[in-house]
């Protein structure tokens, strides 16, 4: 069987996986230095291939915007990386082919690689983290765009957005849907300093400004729901992320509205909304099974 080793490169941390068959067989995760990522990324391989076979290929899932056909990042603002190599780098440290992309698209992929055909052939990720981010599989494979960067969905404006992205622009979901915005605008609103996770368990509880918080949420990925199967007419979208978790919160709203906005909803099968079945698992899994 095809063993893989695949790599997650989050803010404070890096998580690698020993894969074999498309199932994780072993984890390891450490802390890093930016100015030596790819000594750290080298020395968990080598934890993790010691006393086993070796693997074939390594897959490495980062932040950013990622040229998945050269493992350039190109840029990564969290992670201090702007057109650095890392593909390169690592494949002349490791000796093996080591490809790299987009934390979003590797979580959608993983997700894809192990739903059996359930999700159809053409598939939309949205992953909701600290920012919003996406993926795109069409007819089986996935896409990268010319620049590499397709499937930025959280870029994408909503028409009642108002708020200045991280990014420089106005009115992405990413303002609106993002974990660090949504705890800003909160706070704007209320006057109330909370987290994330403070918001949800005062809006499971019944907080009026807490829930219409989320609801903002839900017709914000609403919207673009609508947007992106609009333009693509896609069989599945894959909800996940950190913030992916409140969705018992919005996740409803999102689809209502979406149906209301997608055009000819009366004539055409609508869209499946699922949410992650893998959680933190999708980005490793879809990095070890890029190719």
């Amino acid at each position: 069987m095809a063993i893989s080793i695949g790599v997650d490169i989050g803010g404070t941390k890096i998580s690698a996986a020993y894969i074999v068959g498309g199932e994780i067989v072993a984890t390891l995760k450490c802390s890093y230095n930016r100015s030596r990522i790819t000594e750290d990324i080298s020395e968990l391989y080598q934890k993790l291939i010691l006393n086993r076979e070796p693997a074939i290929c390594v897959g490495v899932s980062c932040a950013g915007l990622v040229d998945s056909s050269s493992g350039v990042v190109r840029f990564a603002g969290n992670l201090e990386m702007q057109h650095f190599p890392l593909g390169e780098a690592l494949e002349s440290a490791l000796g093996i082919p080591v490809r790299v992309d987009n934390d979003a698209r590797c979580a959608l992929w993983g997700e894809f690689s192990k739903s059996q055909g359930s999700f159809g052939q053409n598939v939309a990720g949205l992953v909701l983290g600290t920012g919003v981010g996406g993926g795109l599989i069409m007819n089986g494979k996935l896409v990268a765009g010319k620049n590499g960067f397709a499937g930025e969905f959280g870029h994408l404006r909503v028409s009642t957005g108002t708020r200045t992205c991280a990014c420089g622009l106005i009115g992405c979901l990413e303002s609106i849907a993002g974990g660090r915005s949504f705890e800003e605008n909160f706070e704007a609103k209320t006057g109330l300093t909370l987290t994330g996770e403070q918001i949800t368990d005062i809006a499971r509880a019944g907080d009026l400004a807490a829930l219409e918080a989320f609801q903002e949420v839900g017709l914000a990925v609403g919207e673009v729901l609508a947007q992106i199967d609009t333009a693509l007419d896609l069989d599945t979208v894959v909800v996940g992320g950190g913030f992916g978790k409140t969705s018992d919160l919005w996740l409803d709203i999102a689809k209502n509205l979406y149906e209301q906005a997608l055009v000819g909803s009366t004539s055409r099968k609508m869209l499946r909304i699922v949410t992650s079945q893998l959680g933190q698992n999708a980005q490793l899994l879809g990095a070890g099974a890029l190719r």
